[in-house]
């Protein structure tokens, strides 16, 4: 990235907010730091009455066909939800006593790579009844997608596994795991009933809104685990298919992101009792006032340091790719994520929630009642997405509590709640829990004025917000300058904010550039290419880049290859091969080199071929998101029609197609680019990588080099077939087609 001209410019526009007690310092490149502006009290965040809705624009999404929808509503006790099974041609049939209406096709995954879930509730949410709507919004998804959310949940806690950290459900979480997340669940629950109550005359204040918030995610997620276990029940006592899970295990489809967090949590609890389980039922929250644990823990017997867990439990959950873009029209937001193979059971989700709430489109799957990428778009104008920062401060990692609100509900209530920029970070910093450590992006596009002549009066401030969490504390602030200056801003799993508390300096010095914000390869190619960047087509080249086997950017780094030996010629090493798909900005690892220390350095483990890369790409626009229409596709990045050839994944054509963790995916990835209104649609979208026919020549020798090479084989074949006519008409007799002369 460029450097920002002044200093001045970002202390006058970055505010940091920290619930710890010192501010982070950014990356060396920037002249400026976000650590210059003022820090408030760590209690700063949610503090005080909530700012007032401004006139944002209020696009509507678009629905599918309204006979799609299936009606549950309440009986006259309003405890019980019935199915009305497609009885009214209307998107909300007449509900006495509440309920909702979901609309599902489970038929998009064969033709787009994405399911469809569209779920409404009543028009009028108040506060009497928006539980009740949040609990039937739940309860309809979780019995009409549970056979979904199982092929899900099988694919991510594979049954026969027994690898702590990719096998099943009771490998990956031990009873002091499941106690954790339950313990954690319950404290959330009683507290946001408390402090509704509490608050009760206070409703203008963060607080209460975020409190009232999490009481409606709460009940949607209790929906929506009732809803799974009514069908499952059904399902066992009518056939032989037993798909019947535990409401932890339900619970943890979603909480998978966090799960790995909690895991080093557990690791460390563990080695410092005896390894002594907590058992939820047995063991109360109550009686654990203190559940820090020391980093690296120490074997209360032996008093001696108990080893960490394997690095690659550490990076698991590093990744994405994700870029904002402004141009003379246009504000871009657009992401990649990141993900192993076993995750491409994709849904395209909407929460149209009554009319005080935003409607909520975005990437998700089944089980999940967040995007987990994390993507959004909301009918306010307002747009967020985040990548993955792995946390290397080893010390923080025990200060894990079931005393705070998971991240996958902090987002959910920012993005309903939040006004702004700046109220979606507070919103979201509140009651931190310390997993899932992410970089958010809120993009306002509200504030995004094409009309005006100079870029600094296009965006305004706070048209442009990032926070990054970590266990302990969180940072937030309007970059809109930098946007400004450099009319970008590229995320790709290195903090900005809290480079140094989550200690990526130390990542340097014993990784090299590999974990550099500014040398790593994804930054160096955004900034090289996103010049370029004019359209929704080249932003969709932009987001599916993958030039592995000739870029420079995607050769592996020297500082790290001079340590790939197996320790005899330190100063001799040389990594190979030395061209790596996953250092671009979607990543196909399953095309790479099996490597090792020798032969691939320190970060080996995250160079060598796994079943894991850019699963997909989401695109927004300013003028986009007015219809609430964005841009997607789903699995790995192929260029099979031009060099360098790159083809669409394939189950059975790759070395991993004995892998179990595949239910209910299509065998081969070869979707285009839909959009939102295409994936609603009852026609679905279906095309076939058509977006790749259509190449802009701007991007010879960056997005698609290979056009270079298509346009010389063009000039060859036209210099050929005008030599074969001038031979022809000067010696016809003599002429032979299979030779040209």
């Amino acid at each position: 990235m460029r450097q920002i001209r002044s200093a001045t410019v970002i202390a006058a526009t970055a505010v940091l907010l920290l619930a710890g007690s010192v501010a982070a310092d950014t990356p060396s490149t920037f002249s400026g730091s976000a650590s210059d502006a003022d820090t408030p009290t760590p209690q700063a965040w949610g503090q005080g009455d909530f700012p007032a809705s401004p006139k944002n624009m209020a696009g509507t999404p678009q629905r599918p066909s309204p006979e799609r929808f299936v009606h549950y509503v309440y009986d006259s006790t309003q405890t019980k939800l019935t199915r009305q099974d497609m009885t009214q041609n209307t998107y909300n049939p007449k509900m006495a006593y509440g309920g909702a209406s979901i609309a599902n096709r489970e038929d998009g995954m064969e033709k787009s790579g994405w399911d469809m879930t569209y779920v409404m509730t009543e028009k009028t949410s108040t506060a009497k009844n928006t539980q009740k709507a949040f609990y039937a919004a739940g309860y309809a998804e979780g019995y009409e997608t549970q056979h979904r959310i199982y092929q899900n949940f099988i694919n991510i806690f594979p049954p026969t596994w027994t690898d702590k950290y990719t096998g099943s459900w009771a490998a990956q979480c031990n009873q002091t795991c499941e106690w954790f997340i339950r313990s954690q669940f319950d404290w959330m629950s009683a507290t946001a009933d408390d402090k509704v109550k509490e608050l009760a005359k206070q409703t203008g204040t963060y607080e209460y809104k975020f409190w009232s918030a999490v009481q409606d995610s709460v009940s949607q997620i209790n929906g929506m685990i009732d809803g799974y276990m009514d069908a499952a029940g059904v399902k066992a006592s009518t056939s032989a298919a037993n798909e019947t899970l535990t409401w932890a295990q339900i619970y943890g489809v979603g909480f998978d992101f966090e799960l790995g967090d909690v895991q080093h949590w557990v690791h460390g609890y563990l080695a410092s009792h005896n390894e002594k389980q907590l058992v939820y039922g047995t063991n109360k929250l109550a009686d654990h006032p203190d559940l820090t644990v020391k980093y690296p823990p120490v074997d209360p017997e032996t008093g001696k340091t108990v080893p960490m867990p394997p690095k690659r439990m550490v990076d698991r959950n590093a990744h994405c790719s994700a870029l904002i873009k402004a141009t003379d029209s246009e504000l871009f937001m657009a992401h990649d994520t990141w993900s192993g193979y076993n995750t491409m059971l994709r849904q395209y989700k909407t929460y149209e929630f009554g009319d005080q709430i935003p409607a909520i489109s975005m990437s998700s799957y089944p089980g999940t009642l967040h995007s987990g990428d994390d993507w959004y778009m909301m009918s306010n104008g307002i747009s967020s997405q985040e990548t993955t920062n792995a946390n290397n401060n080893n010390a923080s990692k025990g200060t894990l509590t079931p005393r705070t609100v998971p991240e996958f509900v902090r987002v959910m209530v920012a993005n309903r709640v939040a006004v702004d920029g700046s109220s979606w970070t507070q919103l979201f910093g509140m009651y931190n829990s310390g997993t899932y450590n992410n970089q958010y992006m809120v993009v306002d596009h509200n504030k995004f004025d094409p009309s005006k002549p100079k870029m600094a009066d296009k965006i305004g401030t706070g048209t442009l917000w990032i926070v990054e969490q970590m266990p302990g504390k969180m940072a937030a602030a309007d970059v809109s300058a930098f946007l400004v200056n450099q009319t970008y801003w590229a995320s790709y799993n290195i903090p900005f904010l809290l480079n140094n508390d989550m200690k990526y300096p130390e990542l340097v010095k014993s990784f090299g550039s590999f974990f550099d914000y500014n040398k790593y390869a994804r930054p160096e190619i955004f900034k090289a290419n996103q010049g370029g960047i004019n359209s929704v087509h080249d932003m969709k080249m932009m987001m599916r880049w993958n030039d592995y086997q000739t870029s420079k950017y995607s050769t592996i780094p020297k500082d790290n290859c001079k340590l790939a030996t197996d320790g005899a010629n330190p100063d001799e090493g040389v990594c190979d091969p030395a061209q790596n798909p996953q250092l671009v900005i979607a990543n196909r690892a399953d095309l790479a080199a099996t490597y090792t220390l020798k032969n691939g350095g320190p970060i080996w483990g995250f160079l060598t071929q796994n079943p894991f890369g850019a699963i997909d790409s989401k695109i927004v626009s300013s003028n986009g998101i007015k219809q609430m229409m964005g841009h997607m596709i789903s699995g790995p990045t192929s260029t099979p029609y031009a060099a360098p050839y790159i083809e669409p994944f394939n189950w059975d054509g790759s070395a991993f197609k004995n892998d179990p963790r595949r239910n209910g995916m299509p065998n081969q990835y070869d979707f285009d680019f839909c959009t939102s209104a295409e994936l609603v649609s009852d026609n679905i979208c279906d095309n076939k990588l058509d977006y790749l026919t259509d190449y802009n020549p701007r991007y010879a020798g960056k997005f698609a080099p290979y056009q270079g090479f298509m346009l010389g084989v063009l000039i060859a074949v036209l210099g050929l077939a005008v030599y074969i006519f001038i031979s022809k008409k000067n010696n016809p007799d003599d002429y032979n087609p299979m030779t040209g002369q």
